[in-house]
């Protein structure tokens, strides 16, 4: 799958202009630095001239090269048979060259017929000539280093958006999740109130069940959102399982205000907060309290959701809960090793902690 874009041909021929412009330039360089005479007694134009006519014939020449490398590529079972080919175009291409520069040397340098000898033509052969089919590999060299260069950038765009394909299943799985034993929940809990003659508290939880589910639809598959809108979320999940469990539920939220437009996962809590009421008001015969809280610590969020140890504790580790996993996996895909969940018991409280980079959008911190 190719996910660069293709650059056009005035791009490419500028570019190709450029490196072959430097590489000139380099070569004058060299040129002049083998010269023994004092730099004001060369002959520039025999030093430059040489090298501009060089770097114009290898240029003219890429394009053809980048097409053999494509044709007879330096990868695969064949690799060394084009490697032997792509040396003999080097040393044929190499050649050709000098066939080419000695008359164009007699014309542009006005050469005497008297030097126009093979003498001439053997001093042309120097161990200088080697530089020709350096060239032809610098070529091959660039090639594939431009290859390299994009297979990792089209590994990294793929990993990305396989990361973010298996975020939003993520997400999807755990709205699902959400969903169907809730709504079964609450609507067995709202029949009950109105069998109980309780309507108004039937009504009004019927409301919060609506605004809970509109804040899933609406929310749709975004990846983040301001935890604001989490502790929304989280006051009408609460709020309807306060209802269900009357006076044996107890919430409090705390949410500062610098904390508000703090981006996190969407639905980062929600897991933390089911646990807390599964296991721990309603494992207790005497009810519990739910506190979520948040908090800035310099350049870290601190999320927490503390809730009472059941009656009757688990012989299961903490932590190892489907809820807690997935939270534990969203964080890992999302923040690497900048965020992190650590569930403890402490004073007869169960404690999960996220610490994730404080960040508000426009202004990352």
């Amino acid at each position: 799958m190719r996910v660069s874009k293709p650059s056009s041909i005035g791009s490419c021929i500028k570019q190709l202009l450029a490196v072959w412009a430097s590489a000139c330039l380099l070569l004058i360089i060299q040129t002049a630095v083998d010269t023994d005479a004092p730099p004001w007694t060369i002959s520039w134009i025999w030093a430059i001239g040489p090298q501009l006519l060089r770097a114009a014939y290898w240029c003219a020449l890429t394009p053809g090269i980048l097409w053999l490398l494509i044709r007879f590529p330096l990868q695969g079972p064949r690799r060394y048979w084009h490697l032997a080919l792509h040396g003999f175009c080097a040393m044929s291409l190499s050649g050709l060259f000098l066939l080419l520069r000695v008359p164009l040397f007699y014309w542009i340098y006005d050469i005497p017929a008297a030097q126009r000898n093979l003498d001439f033509l053997i001093a042309q052969i120097s161990a200088r000539n080697v530089i020709d089919p350096l060239l032809y590999f610098f070529v091959v060299c660039a090639h594939l280093m431009i290859e390299v260069y994009r297979s990792l950038r089209e590994r990294e765009v793929s990993e990305a958006l396989l990361k973010q394909q298996l975020a939003e299943s993520e997400l999807g799985a755990l709205k699902q999740q959400v969903r169907p034993h809730f709504l079964f929940n609450s609507l067995n809990a709202v029949s009950t109130l109105v069998r109980c003659g309780r309507n108004t508290e039937a009504v009004r939880m019927l409301g919060q069940l609506g605004d809970l589910h509109r804040r899933l639809v609406e929310g749709g598959a975004r990846l983040e959102g301001p935890l604001e809108a989490e502790f929304d979320f989280a006051r009408d999940y609460l709020g309807i399982e306060s209802v269900r469990f009357g006076t044996r539920l107890t919430t409090e939220l705390i949410l500062p205000d610098e904390c508000r437009r703090a981006t996190v996962p969407s639905l980062i809590l929600q897991p933390l907060i089911e646990n807390a009421v599964k296991h721990g008001a309603a494992q207790r015969a005497a009810g519990g309290a739910v506190r979520v809280a948040a908090c800035r610590e310099g350049s870290r969020l601190r999320l927490e959701v503390q809730n009472p140890l059941p009656d009757v504790e688990s012989e299961r580790p903490p932590g190892t809960g489907a809820g807690l996993q997935l939270t534990w996996r969203r964080l890992e895909q999302g923040y690497g090793a900048d965020a992190r969940c650590i569930v403890e018991k402490r004073d007869g409280m169960f404690l999960a902690r996220v610490e994730l980079p404080f960040a508000i959008p426009g202004n990352r911190t």
